[in-house]
């Protein structure tokens, strides 16, 4: 990249509770860049996309870190001025839809919310339908639907929609396909990077699947226990990954026996 700021950088990112968490993490995402992040289960991917927001769980502290947003350290700006960037500049798509989304509320009226959070009320709803358009639910009856009556893709997208309010320059796609059959994770991927690319959106693909990532991504980083052990354009990490792990994600994606 250039001299200008990258869209997000991380400086030895460290996340620290009764033990290390994350272990000096050093990335740089640029604009309309996709890079993606995989790792095995517990190897922090989540706590890195979490931190990106400058979020922790309860119990955790940053160490010496630095998150840069265009040069901006967030760790360094007030909670109010951290809030306004969420959503607006990073807008995140957690893993279990059902979790994140309020079984209460119907999805329209939750989506409604949130679009009034970034701009007019009056505004707001016109905003919701469209948004509901963009992520393939046309259906005007699903504004009126509770979470719970739509299925595992059809929340998956909703959750799509609600991190495309602010109209960020980033999202972050956290393991956003886990829990759906494979026709479905394939047609919410391919939505997502739909959506990325018409909207130069850079992006952070979190995954435990490298097959998923090859064709969506242009940059793949390998975690474990908390630090980056591998990074690489896809189509060298394809041609031949170095690190013993990546090696294994890689024969695994090709169905070969990962041991």
């Amino acid at each position: 990249m250039s001299g200008e700021p990258a869209l997000l950088e991380l400086q030895g990112l460290r996340v620290e509770g009764s033990r290390p968490i994350l272990r000096g993490l050093d990335f740089r995402i640029g604009r309309a860049e996709r890079v993606a992040l995989i790792g095995r289960s517990g190897s922090g991917k989540s706590m890195t996309a979490l931190s990106c927001l400058g979020l922790l769980p309860s119990g955790l502290r940053f160490g010496s870190s630095k998150i840069l947003i265009d040069g901006v350290d967030l760790l360094e700006l007030p909670e109010k001025r951290r809030l306004g960037l969420r959503g607006r500049r990073i807008g995140i798509v957690f893993q279990q839809a059902s979790a994140a989304l309020n079984p209460v509320w119907t999805v329209g009226f939750q989506l409604r919310e949130l679009c009034s959070l970034y701009f007019p009320e009056k505004d707001a709803r016109a905003m919701a339908r469209s948004l509901m358009d963009d992520v393939g639910l046309e259906d005007e009856a699903l504004l009126r639907a509770y979470p719970h009556e739509l299925s595992g893709g059809q929340r998956q997208r909703v959750l799509l929609a609600m991190a495309l309010a602010g109209k960020p320059e980033l999202l972050l796609a956290d393991e956003i396909t886990a829990s759906l059959d494979l026709v479905t994770q394939a047609e919410i991927l391919d939505l997502l990077d739909r959506l990325c690319r018409e909207r130069g959106l850079a992006l952070l693909l979190i995954s435990h699947d490298l097959s998923t990532i090859f064709p969506r991504s242009d940059r793949i980083m390998v975690i474990e226990e908390g630090m980056i052990v591998e990074e690489a354009p896809t189509k060298s990490f394809e041609a031949q990954a170095l690190h013993p792990l990546s090696q294994r994600f890689l024969r695994a994606a090709r169905g070969e026996d990962p041991e």
